[in-house]
């Protein structure tokens, strides 16, 4: 089963263009003259040093979410438990 899913995909492969975009590359006239102006409109420079914060502050966020969700959902089984103990030899007090 396995061998025939791999020569499905072999045969669905072998139908598809080597590179799609090689004559659209290949078009293209690579003059860059145009960067310095370009840049001094688009500061590339500052806007990654921008992006690469924000996705630093991103990660950090998502990191924080899941160890205090870990950390909460620790402290909240183990307040669970000790309550349950704690209770456990209460509930018969009226007879």
């Amino acid at each position: 089963m396995l061998n025939l899913i791999k020569m499905l995909f072999m045969a669905v492969f072998e139908l598809l263009p080597d590179d799609p975009f090689r004559q659209v590359i290949d078009g293209i006239v690579y003059d860059v003259d145009f960067l310095p102006t370009l840049n001094w409109f688009v500061p590339f420079d500052i806007c990654s040093t921008m992006l690469l914060g924000w996705l630093d502050c991103m990660v950090a966020y998502y990191v924080f979410i899941v160890v205090k969700k870990i950390v909460l959902d620790y402290v909240v089984s183990l307040a669970k438990s000790v309550t349950g103990a704690l209770a456990g030899g209460v509930t018969t007090a009226g007879k």
